[in-house]
């Protein structure tokens, strides 16, 4: 990635959700066919841009709103947007054989980027670096807790059952029986 390139995306990863149909024409191919289609025009136009990577993940079975998703991993959009473009000139869109319902394009982690650039850096603290940290470790978090509840015992007045973003954990003095132990919804307590 260039510099000027990396500069305007901030070092962000991006994941890329391409919502596609199946159209009759496409349907109506043999297997073989379809095979071929792909060998011959979309598998080259994907091999040329090794800094995307692409899963195709079938959805018909599961859902009705689209039949097939293309799943794009990268960290450089102008890849992705010349791999999106050497698609449009295939079969895939040009006969057309699918039908675009839906392009999603989210970075991955961009709040975190966000917080870097306007609060971590005003600390001095790099949030990513600590999230990422606290993600790898967690039973480092369980030894912080346990060291809370030593805390506790010596009259620090540290609820042992805080968890460190400050939701109760899960069966802990402070947790209700039958209610959620943070942010998520757990199952109920004694069912």
């Amino acid at each position: 990635m260039t510099e000027a390139i990396a500069k305007q995306t901030g070092g962000l990863h991006y994941v890329v959700l391409v919502h596609l149909t199946a159209l009759p024409s496409w349907l109506q191919l043999t297997r073989s066919q379809r095979q071929a289609v792909v060998a011959e025009h979309v598998r080259p136009a994907i091999d040329a841009y090794p800094a995307v990577a692409v899963r195709w993940i079938d959805t018909e079975g599961f859902s009705a709103d689209c039949s097939d998703v293309l799943m794009a991993d990268t960290d450089d959009l102008r890849a992705w947007n010349h791999l999106f473009e050497s698609l449009r000139d295939t079969p895939i869109f040009a006969v057309p054989y699918f039908h675009l319902d839906r392009l999603v394009v989210g970075a991955e982690d961009a709040y975190i980027d966000y917080e870097n650039a306007t609060i971590g850096d005003a600390s001095g603290t790099n949030l990513a670096e600590v999230r990422k940290l606290a993600r790898k470790s967690a039973g480092a978090v369980d030894g912080v807790e346990r060291l809370a509840e030593v805390a506790e015992g010596v009259g620090c007045g540290a609820w042992a059952d805080l968890d460190l973003n400050g939701s109760v954990a899960a069966g802990g003095a402070h947790d209700f029986p039958d209610g959620p132990a943070g942010l998520r919804f757990d199952p109920a307590a004694g069912r």
